[in-house]
């Protein structure tokens, strides 16, 4: 099944970064080069829409296991790496 695929955050590190964009997600960095070394979480999400197709609870687990916490609704997996209200 296909299910629409976001994250919580919409600020990464450069590790961060370098993580998600294997799943699709593509990032700006809006600050000048002397901010940039010392704010935490450069990164800003620019993906628009993403999808990953997950067939069987065994993928799900193996995402979970991969890339932390989901919220999973029936249609779309957010990736949970920031708390929200």
């Amino acid at each position: 099944m296909q299910f629409s695929l976001t994250k919580t955050s919409c600020w990464n590190t450069n590790e961060e970064k370098e993580k998600y964009k294997k799943l699709g997600f593509t990032f700006s960095n809006p600050y000048k080069p002397d901010l940039q070394r010392i704010i935490e979480r450069p990164w800003k999400d620019t993906t628009g829409e993403l999808s990953i197709e997950i067939n069987t609870l065994e993928d799900l687990i193996n995402f979970v296991k991969k890339y932390g916490d989901v919220v999973f609704d029936g249609f779309s997996i957010e990736i949970y790496d920031e708390e929200r209200e």
